[in-house]
C-alpha cells in the first residue's frame, strides 16, 4: 500500500500486489488464449511452467499426455486478475514425467459423471502430483490409476489451499488397482464439498501392494456432503494393515450414508493419530468414526453460513475450535 502526500497533506492511497516468482530452473512458456496446448508443450524441454493468462479459458476435448521431452510441469495461473479457467478432460504423466502441479487455476470438467483431473493410464516412475491454490469441480474423480498405469510408482500426492466440489463416483483418490508403490499423501487446508463417491470411498488406497506402507496425513480440512456407498468408508485401505494414517484438526459435516455403517477408515488400527477432529450431528457414521472425532451438538446448517451453496464460514460463535479449512475462520 502506497500513501501519496503533498507536503503533510494525504492526497491518496494506492494498493497493489506483486506477482510471485516462478520456480528457479524452469522454462517459462506463456500461453495466449486460443493456443493449442499440445503444440506448445511439444516445443518444450525439461522443467516447464505453462502460464495461463489471468481470466483466460482453455477447454479440451481430448486427454493431455505430458510429452517425453518434458519432465516437471506446472500448470500455472497468472495473478493480477480473475483466476484462469482450465477444462483438462484428463492429464496423464508419461515415462519421463517427474512432477505435475496445478497452481492457482479453476479446474473443471463436464460434471460428476465424466472425466478426471489426472487419469494415470500410462507407466511412470516416482512422479509427484500436487494441487495448490486451486478450485476443482465437476469431475468424476481427481486422481485415478488404471489400465497401463497400474504398475506405475507415485512418490507424493499433495493437496493444499484448494477447494474441491461436485466430485463424482471415483472420489478424490482411487488407486485400488495400482501395483506399484505410493509413498505419501499430504492434504492440508482444503475444503471438500459434495463428493458423491457412489462406487466406493472418498479415498481408496491400493489393494495389491501389501508390503509398502503409505504415509497419509490430512490436516486442517473441511468435509461437507461426502457420501460413500452404503457400508463403505471415508478411507478404504483395502485390508492392507501397514499404512500410517493421521487425521488432525478436521471438521466433518453432513458426511456418511443414511445407514450409518460408514467408518473413517476400513482398517481402524492404521489410523495412528486423530487429534482435534469434530463432526456435526447430521453425520451418519459408524460408532468407530464417531470415536475418532468429537461431536459438535449442532447441524451443518447451524454451524455454517450457507453450506448448500458452498459457504462454510463459521457462523456459530460458540464454535471456538480452530478445526477445518482456515479460509473459513472468522477473523
Amino acid at each position: 500500500k502506497v500513501s501519496i502526500y503533498n507536503n503533510q497533506k494525504l492526497r491518496g492511497n494506492c494498493k497493489f500486489e506483486t506477482t510471485e516468482d516462478f520456480p528457479e530452473g524452469y522454462t517459462i512458456a506463456n500461453l495466449k488464449e486460443g493456443d493449442d496446448l499440445d503444440a506448445v508443450l511439444a516445443e518444450q524441454q525439461g522443467d516447464v511452467v505453462l502460464v495461463f493468462p489471468a481470466g483466460s479459458t482453455f477447454e479440451r476435448t481430448e486427454k493431455l499426455s505430458i510429452p517425453a521431452s518434458v519432465n516437471a510441469i506446472i500448470f500455472w495461473g497468472a495473478s493480477g486478475g480473475a483466476q484462469p479457467n482450465f477444462k483438462p478432460k484428463e492429464v496423464t504423466a508419461t515415462e519421463n514425467t517427474t512432477s505435475i502441479k496445478f497452481y492457482n487455476i479453476n479446474l473443471y470438467n463436464n460434471g460428476k459423471g465424466s472425466d478426471y483431473m489426472i487419469n494415470q493410464d500410462a507407466m511412470t516412475t516416482d512422479v509427484n502430483i500436487s494441487f495448490d491454490k486451486c478450485k476443482v469441480s465437476k469431475t468424476r474423480g481427481i486422481l485415478r490409476v488404471q489400465g497401463g498405469g497400474v504398475g506405475c510408482s507415485i512418490n507424493r500426492i499433495e493437496f493444499t489451499n484448494t477447494t474441491f466440489s461436485e466430485i463424482g463416483s471415483y472420489g478424490v483418490i482411487n488407486i485400488k488397482d495400482m501395483t506399484g508403490n505410493l509413498n505419501s499423501i499430504h492434504i492440508s487446508k482444503c475444503t471438500f464439498n459434495d463428493v458423491a463417491a457412489t462406487d466406493g470411498p472418498t479415498f481408496t488406497l491400493t489393494a495389491q501392494n501389501t508390503t509398502h506402507p503409505i504415509t497419509f496425513n490430512i490436516d486442517q480440512c473441511t468435509f461437507y456432503a461426502c457420501d460413500q456407498k452404503s457400508g463403505k468408508h471415508f478411507i478404504d485401505a483395502n485390508k492392507v494393515e501397514l499404512h500410517d494414517i493421521r487425521i488432525t484438526n478436521c471438521l466433518f459435516a453432513n458426511c456418511g450414508s443414511s445407514d450409518a455403517k460408514n467408518k473413517l477408515c476400513s482398517v481402524k488400527s492404521i489410523v495412528k493419530e486423530t487429534a482435534d477432529n469434530w463432526y456435526t450431528t447430521d453425520c451418519a457414521w459408524h460408532s468407530e468414526a464417531q470415536a475418532m472425532c468429537t461431536e459438535y451438538s449442532k447441524t451443518s446448517a447451524e454451524l455454517f453460513e450457507d453450506p448448500e451453496n458452498g459457504n462454510f464460514k463459521i457462523k456459530d460463535a460458540l464454535f471456538k475450535n480452530r478445526a477445518g479449512d482456515p479460509q473459513w475462520f472468522s477473523e
